[in-house]
């Protein structure tokens, strides 16, 4: 038989009587060393040398994380990551706190303010094999409330004028302002 020795811890060895051996119950994505030594009748040999390996992370961080269909109000994201819930996390990219929600990629945020700069970043959940670390955060600028163009005065009469104009966006409510006697007017 054999015994092997993890991470220098000679008072919890493991005995083993055949090779190869699996080890269960290792923690995932963990550094460990190992050594081992063989039974010699009723004594033991000197320790094999060292061996170091690295578990595989159970819950792997999403990758790719893009930000497409950039409008007013929202984005779209999308990333590589395992076929598991993810958390995704969005924040001004000005402030400290995150908001998180829950999704899939792809992933439609909405509910943002226009001509802002926010940062986002996301986390797969595997369950029992806990959460990934976070992905990059990515960066990206809501588009700014167009400008209508093409403003047009029509049908002018003594005390009135038509307005018409073109809209560049997905506005249903204008301010117009006017002036007479350097006092500005809304209506």
């Amino acid at each position: 038989s054999w015994q092997v020795c993890i991470n220098g811890d000679e008072e919890n060895l493991v005995t083993v009587g055949t090779s190869p051996r699996t080890l269960y119950n290792l923690d995932a994505g963990t550094e460990y060393t190992v050594k081992m030594r063989a039974q010699c009748g009723i004594g033991w040999s000197d320790w094999s040398n060292e061996v170091t390996f690295t578990t595989e992370v159970a819950c792997t961080t999403p990758t790719s994380l893009a930000v497409s269909n950039i409008t007013m109000n929202s984005a779209d994201l999308t990333w590589l990551g395992e076929n598991v819930t993810h958390y995704v996390q969005y924040k001004v990219s000005t402030d400290a706190d995150w908001i998180q929600l829950q999704g899939n990629s792809p992933y439609h945020l909405d509910g943002l303010q226009h001509d802002v700069t926010y940062n986002v970043r996301v986390m797969a959940n595997c369950g029992i094999d806990g959460t990934s670390d976070w992905s990059d955060t990515v960066t990206f600028t809501t588009s700014s409330c167009p400008v209508p163009t093409g403003l047009v005065v029509t049908d002018v009469a003594a005390h009135s004028a038509v307005l018409s104009w073109t809209e560049n966006g997905s506005a249903n409510v204008w301010q117009i302002r006017f002036n007479y006697d350097d006092t500005d007017t809304k209506l």
